[in-house]
């Protein structure tokens, strides 16, 4: 079968490239808050917003210049910091509780306490072992039993799926490189490595918009 992307929004364009895991990623939780006092007066913590935004950097090995050249144009066509896309957190978030069926409107996972952290706009990725990406927004987030929480989703899926179909669920997320620049470290003429940081768009999951292309 094919890729079933769905729930996206303002563009479909994706980051796919596995990180090089020689080096280890990093990943920042950011709230935005700001300090106010006048003179005299006690400090106050303002919130400028709730949302839990996440910021991730990884390094990636480039074996050839023909992915160096992918990468460049994918640089280029986002224009640096400028364009959105889509990116998947390389790191198994979720697990499978039981196998999904088709046309099941929700997926039951281990119960790891996301309805805490849980706002409404997160995306889930499955990537299956044959390759295959799947992509659902989560709607709702409940707990049917215990050990277990129930993810409700957008879209039902499109075919059954095993736990053991599985090698990489977690989160989706909409971001924009944190730089306009790109640096590549050259080891060899033809092998090199750069590093990206990425940063999380909560405020534009739910932003009406055309698709970017």
């Amino acid at each position: 079968m094919a890729d079933s992307i769905e729930d996206l929004v303002h563009t479909t364009d994706r980051w796919m490239v596995k990180p090089n895991w020689v080096t280890k990623p990093n990943r920042d939780f950011t709230l935005n808050r700001d300090t106010l006092n006048k003179d005299g007066t006690r400090y106050t913590l303002y919130s400028i917003s709730d949302y839990l935004e996440h910021s991730w950097g990884y390094e990636f090995l480039v074996p050839d210049k023909e992915t160096e050249f992918a990468i460049l144009y994918f640089f280029s066509r986002r224009r640096g910091r400028h364009k959105r896309f889509w990116t998947p957190v390389w790191k198994n978030t979720f697990t499978l509780h039981t196998g999904i069926t088709m046309f099941d409107g929700y997926c039951d996972v281990e119960d790891r306490r996301f309805a805490n952290v849980y706002q409404g706009y997160e995306r889930l990725f499955i990537l299956l072992t044959n390759g295959n990406l799947i992509t659902r927004q989560i709607t709702a987030v409940t707990t049917p039993e215990d050990g277990v929480e129930r993810f409700t989703v957008a879209t039902v899926f499109d075919r059954d799926i095993a736990i053991t179909d599985i090698a990489y669920f977690g989160r989706f997320m909409l971001c924009r490189m944190n730089a306009d620049t790109l640096t590549m470290n050259h080891k060899t003429c033809h092998v090199s490595t750069h590093a990206l940081r990425l940063k999380e768009l909560v405020r534009e999951y739910t932003l009406a918009g055309s698709a970017e292309s």
